[in-house]
């Protein structure tokens, strides 16, 4: 712009060359006194390492507490670290959040969803039997392991919830379903599929759970051959209906067929495939293609879930190997 760096004169208009650069007029005009006064316009480079001044043992308290309650506050960090570190100047909520963040020993922390797990998921006893589950488990022949579990169905998404209509009408469409019907669903699956389902309008009781098994036992796979045979061994959850009265009249029943009843550790859904069933079973029936069908027979929900599903879904309890 022709300014004399010697004398400071600048003969152009600060907002001229800062729309033409696409920042502020004041910008140009700092830089220019900046080139004045030094000679030049490099900015200062931004110190690098732990900003937040945290030593190693600070940053080891602070992934401690992190690790150990995901969603402490880092007000609480803070008072923690400044009672138990050593930082004679202090430190701030936000020099512990950067920490967090960026500076982890064992990597860095993202926010994300909090799961909730119980604490009697972890008490001594439940994890011996875990234990104890996952050694035996590890020597069974997976085709003899068959899950059963139930899971409540709402058949809500067979209706639209939204809509278009002109502003300030109301928005109605006339069904054949207006209302969802809300039902239970237990199903006995294995390697070679889904083998055996019903469902029971309102939640199921100890009647439902045991005539679900005098069902599958009179019923048959695909392939021929019976649904309970001589030598399986039927995995399930601590439902109250699964132990008590009725948990013992089944196994009691089973046994005379040769067939065992194994338990699942305690809140351990991780642990039963069905549970990965029910959730492709659940997508399937937000399908809009599909919700005519399953409006009458949910059943038919049933073909999107193959041998190779399953086969997959047995792999990902990371326990079973096949």
């Amino acid at each position: 712009a022709g300014g004399d760096s010697t004398t400071g004169y600048f003969p152009g208009k600060w907002d001229h060359i800062g729309t033409k650069h696409k920042v502020y007029g004041k910008t140009v005009k700092d830089l220019w006194q900046t080139f004045v006064s030094t000679g030049g316009v490099q900015g200062e480079s931004k110190p690098k390492g732990n900003m937040c001044k945290l030593g190693k043992g600070e940053l080891n308290l602070i992934e401690a507490m992190k690790t150990q309650n995901p969603s402490v506050s880092y007000k609480v960090i803070k008072e923690n670290v400044l009672l138990h570190g050593n930082l004679p100047t202090g430190t701030s909520t936000t020099a512990i959040s950067r920490a967090v963040r960026l500076s982890m020993l064992q990597g860095k922390m993202t926010c994300k969803r909090l799961s909730q797990a119980n604490d009697n998921k972890f008490t001594d006893e439940n994890i011996d039997y875990c234990q104890d589950f996952l050694d035996y488990m590890s020597q069974v022949d997976p085709y003899r392991l068959k899950f059963f579990d139930k899971s409540g169905v709402e058949l809500q998404d067979c209706n639209k919830h939204y809509g278009h209509s002109v502003v300030n009408t109301p928005c109605v469409e006339v069904g054949k379903y207006p209302h969802s019907r809300n039902i239970t669903l237990n199903l006995l699956v294995g390697l070679e599929g889904i083998l055996y389902a019903n469902t029971i309008n309102g939640s199921a009781d100890t009647f439902d759970f045991l005539n679900f098994f005098d069902e599958a036992s009179k019923n048959f796979q695909r392939n021929g051959n019976p649904v309970l045979t001589n030598g399986d061994i039927i995995v399930m959850d601590n439902c109250a209906i699964h132990h008590n009265a009725g948990g013992f009249a089944l196994g009691h029943w089973l046994d005379t067929m040769g067939i065992d009843v194994v338990y699942l550790p305690t809140y351990s859904l991780e642990l039963n495939p069905v549970e990965l069933v029910f959730n492709k079973l659940k997508i399937v029936l937000k399908r809009e293609e599909r919700q005519p069908v399953v409006r009458v027979n949910l059943h038919a929900a049933f073909e999107e879930i193959t041998e190779n599903d399953l086969l997959g879904f047995y792999r990902c309890t990371d326990y079973i190997f096949v």
